[in-house]
């Protein structure tokens, strides 16, 4: 994800960890969930809503 440019999207997941789409897919519903990434936009980018050091820390819990 780009937490620089506050974006995300399932094909940014997919190229910069190197996963499939359906685990990329869970990956971002459950950030959507958890309200750490917006929801879905017709140009499929997603704003990302907290700062990098912080998302990847929620992501390893």
């Amino acid at each position: 994800m780009e937490t620089e440019a506050k974006q995300a999207s399932v094909s940014l997941l997919q190229r910069r960890m190197r996963i499939g789409y359906s685990i990329a897919i869970r990956l971002i519903d459950e950030l959507e969930r958890c309200r750490l990434i917006g929801t879905y936009r017709d140009d499929k980018l997603r704003e990302v809503y907290l700062p990098h050091s912080q998302l990847m820390r929620s992501l390893k819990s």
